[in-house]
């Protein structure tokens, strides 16, 4: 069993994509410009990786579904419409 020491719980509760679902351009909370972010296809492809800008990740190039943002050690899940 792996337990979460208090700063990954932090990190956890923290990171936030919104608008979630999104249509094009979402942003992130609980970051800072530039940290490294990485987008995943469900099944763990990479399919970009980049700094954090506050101007948003772009999504309008990739397909309807679901992914799997990562920063800073920390992922979620965000849908795309």
């Amino acid at each position: 069993v792996y337990t979460l020491n208090r700063q990954q719980r932090y990190k956890l509760s923290c990171l936030a994509a919104y608008p979630n679902p999104v249509f094009s351009k979402f942003y992130l909370s609980g970051v800072n410009q530039g940290d490294w972010v990485q987008l995943f296809s469900l099944s763990g492809v990479l399919l970009a990786e980049f700094a954090y800008s506050d101007e948003g990740i772009d999504l309008s190039g990739y397909s309807v579904g679901n992914y799997v943002v990562k920063v800073n050690g920390v992922s979620i899940k965000i849908s795309k419409l």
